[in-house]
């Protein structure tokens, strides 16, 4: 055998190895996905009601949140003018018109959902704290699993704030 064609068995080989890990962690996606939608995390809404403060994100790239102070993390929160209970409806409007939203709880200014990517359906929670007195809705968009995100948060927080300030209109 030649020194090409032992080459060339030797690539088609790696190739072959690489082609079924990947298949391997394409297979377990979805199987990820059906168990990220069974484990709501654990919220305590009494301590957010009372300190008035969404939970902080963890060390992993795959939340984002309008009370962060990390930069990477910080998102703009929701601002409104006039009636807070008004912005709040608002805001339920537009979740109500997401199909990939499923409403969680909805108690005393915070707004609860899961909300699913379009793609493989990984399930993220997605928190909303009425802050009446600064005319503002704090956001926390965070993943339930694994450590990145590939930017999802962001781009949700950004397109419900769109949709927000196009509702007033």
């Amino acid at each position: 055998m030649s020194q090409d064609s032992r080459s060339f068995v030797r690539w088609r080989w790696v190739a072959t190895a690489v082609g079924a890990a990947s298949l391997l962690f394409l297979a377990s996606l979805p199987l990820r996905a059906r168990e990220s939608r069974r484990t709501e995390p654990e919220i305590d809404v009494r301590q957010i009601l009372s300190e008035r403060r969404l939970p902080a994100c963890p060390d992993f790239a795959n939340c984002v949140s309008s009370q962060a102070d990390d930069p990477k993390r910080f998102v703009e929160p929701l601002t409104f003018e006039g009636d807070g209970e008004a912005a709040l409806e608002r805001l339920r409007t537009v979740l109500h018109q997401r199909q990939s939203s499923d409403l969680l709880r909805d108690h005393d200014g915070l707004i609860h959902v899961a909300d699913r990517t379009p793609l493989l359906g990984f399930v993220d929670d997605v928190l909303f704290l009425l802050r009446p007195d600064a005319r503002r809705i704090e956001v926390r968009s965070a993943s339930r699993v694994g450590q990145g995100d590939l930017g999802t948060n962001r781009r949700r927080v950004e397109a419900l704030r769109e949709a927000f300030h196009a509702e007033a209109r």
